[in-house]
């Protein structure tokens, strides 16, 4: 997973850095994740759209 972060960065894809743990937990899996991603963001959209906000903060 280590090669992520690159690849987002060349198609402005925001991403954040998280334990393993609560990556699997926001995930609903009982177990360890190493990446996530949201493919689509449904309902959630303008939740969504506040995190990427909150991320590109957290970078500046």
């Amino acid at each position: 997973v280590m090669h992520l972060p690159m690849i987002c960065d060349e198609k402005g894809i925001p991403y954040l850095y998280a334990p393993k743990a609560e990556i699997g937990a926001a995930a609903g899996l009982e177990v360890n994740c190493a990446s996530a991603a949201i493919i689509e963001e449904g309902k959630a959209k303008d939740l969504v759209a506040e995190i990427i906000e909150k991320i590109k903060e957290l970078r500046k």
